[in-house]
């Protein structure tokens, strides 16, 4: 690191290694002999811890409820969207489930329905399908449901958060709790 110092005669900002402390050189604007200062550190910075106040505590205590709330409307609002994937899942599963039981009982009893074996494992092979995929569209919906809630828990807190601070008329809370004062 190079020390920095001006020169008496003509102002100029002058640097030397820190090895020539002490020895003259020459200004090279001026050509005046200028003795090269000794470097003195500067002072240390006293650093003061701040108390926590009561806005911060309020501002912890906001953002906790808000949370809490933002997480039961999340919840709801990720049922609502998914609803319909999920019923679409438990109809199409109904459907299988009754095409299956149709089919199975026209392979076992096939005298009593007057429908070919074929058609009965036909329809069976259909209602096992059906039923697998209507499973399948109500657990995807549901893994939908919970993807909503987590993507929407955030912005849900940040808006209620900002409401309530709103509410008691304070500042905005601090992003970051302030630890030093300089």
């Amino acid at each position: 690191m190079l020390v920095n110092f001006p020169c008496a005669r003509c102002g100029a900002t002058l640097s030397a290694h820190p090895d020539c402390v002490g020895e003259t050189i020459r200004c090279p604007v001026c050509r005046c002999p200028v003795t090269v200062p000794t470097v003195t550190a500067p002072p240390p910075v006293a650093v003061r811890l701040k108390r926590i106040g009561p806005d911060e505590e309020i501002a912890e205590e906001i953002t906790t409820q808000a949370y809490e709330e933002a997480r039961r409307v999340a919840m709801a609002e990720a049922k609502r969207v998914t609803l319909r994937g999920r019923a679409q899942g438990v109809v199409v599963a109904c459907i299988g489930g009754l095409a299956g039981g149709f089919g199975a009982t026209a392979l076992a009893l096939p005298s009593l329905l007057w429908i070919p074996r074929s058609s009965g494992l036909v329809t069976a092979v259909f209602g096992v399908l059906a039923l697998m995929i209507g499973v399948t569209v109500w657990r995807l919906s549901v893994q939908t449901m919970h993807e909503e809630y987590r993507r929407r828990v955030p912005g849900i807190a940040d808006r209620i958060r900002r409401r309530r601070w709103d509410s008691l008329r304070a500042t905005p809370p601090p992003t970051a709790p302030p630890v030093a004062v300089g």
